[in-house]
């Protein structure tokens, strides 16, 4: 099948907002509907630790070979509830592989992202990628018009708006990494908006059409859930800074 050509270069970052929305619902659900069984916070084995999660936007994830269009990773800290977002451009490239991310990216044998991909973000950060999230362009849609959009420059956008603004950026991946970085800010100032316990329907049920975890959500509650309350203050995005 013949993909589209249309490219949405901040899925990623819609992604994130589910994340955190996602969590606050699922722990919530859990203290409510199964206290005997509720999971014990996560073991931190000292005074700090974190969790960090590849967040990948695709085109479509109905099509066997999605196109890759955005890359974050998210380290959460516990116990300060401090995340670092680091943006990649589709065309990183590790020093020692001639392969950018955006053909290293497609679903391996048992329908997971690809080990490579994974590997690559792994190596370039110096860190364990704990959980894979990967969110498409209906997705995307779908969550910045459920946040009720943006502001951005003193302009309002709803979710089509963002993504007719951006797409004059796909060519130029560096461009893209900074436009994403400027929207992600913009989503970040939003996320104390969901509330404890969002009424996140219309999330959950872009799984698995519209949205891929590579763990179940209770786990990722698990995982994840000594971060909230989350505050917008406490989010760093960036574009990755290659130290080596």
């Amino acid at each position: 099948m013949k993909k589209e050509s249309s490219r949405i270069p901040l899925l990623s970052i819609a992604i994130f907002c589910f994340v955190v929305g996602a969590l606050s619902v699922l722990i919530n659900l859990s203290n409510s509907n199964d206290p005997e069984e509720q999971a014990a916070p996560a073991d931190t084995g000292s005074n700090t630790s974190q969790k960090n999660a590849l967040i990948v936007g695709v085109d479509r994830l109905d099509q066997s070979e999605p196109q890759l269009l955005s890359v974050w990773l998210a380290t959460f800290q516990f116990p300060s509830k401090e995340v670092l977002l680091q943006g990649f451009p589709t065309n990183f490239q590790l020093s020692t592989s001639s392969i950018p991310l955006s053909n290293l990216f497609g679903w391996g044998p048992d329908s997971s992202v690809n080990a490579s991909f994974i590997d690559a973000i792994q190596k370039a950060a110096d860190v364990e990628v704990d959980v894979v999230l990967v969110l498409d362009e209906v997705g995307f849609v779908t969550l910045i018009d459920y946040l009720e959009g943006i502001t951005l420059t003193g302009n309002f956008m709803d979710g089509p708006t963002v993504i007719s603004a951006l797409r004059v950026f796909y060519e130029d991946p560096l461009i893209s990494l900074e436009a994403q970085g400027k929207v992600l800010r913009a989503l970040a100032d939003r996320v104390e908006t969901l509330g404890e316990a969002p009424n996140l329907t219309p999330l959950f049920n872009l799984i698995p059409e519209h949205a891929y975890t590579s763990e179940s959500p209770s786990v990722i509650a698990v995982s994840f859930g000594l971060l909230l309350p989350l505050h917008s203050d406490a989010i760093r995005i960036q574009e990755w800074q290659d130290t080596n």
